[in-house]
């Protein structure tokens, strides 16, 4: 089966962008839209984010693009919600990505 033409250029354009952040030395999941920011233990910014996928006192998880991220701490709560952005406040005793079996990697 012949693929498409959209998505030959849709397979194109994603090479073109992965080749460009190469030759600009820009860390792929920049690219991609992820970039998480942490200021001291209390403060957390996450862009690109989809979903909140758990939300307590103690643990928030997020479903970035292929990927989910847990939050743990204690007094956690979300400040702001918009457009990919989530801001946490709270005492952060760690930040882990979350495989597929829910492990961390």
């Amino acid at each position: 089966m012949k693929p498409k033409k959209d998505d030959t250029k849709k397979a194109n354009r994603m090479s073109m962008i992965q080749r460009l952040g190469q030759k600009l030395d820009i860390p792929a999941d920049v690219i991609n839209g992820v970039h998480i920011e942490l200021r001291g233990r209390n403060n957390l910014t996450i862009r690109g984010c989809r979903k909140i996928l758990l939300y307590t006192e103690t643990e928030i998880r997020v479903r970035l693009f292929g990927d989910t991220l847990q939050v743990c701490g204690s007094g956690l709560y979300c400040t702001a919600y918009h457009s990919g952005v989530i801001e946490i406040d709270g005492k952060i005793d760690s930040i882990c990505f979350i495989g597929q079996a829910g492990r961390a990697i």
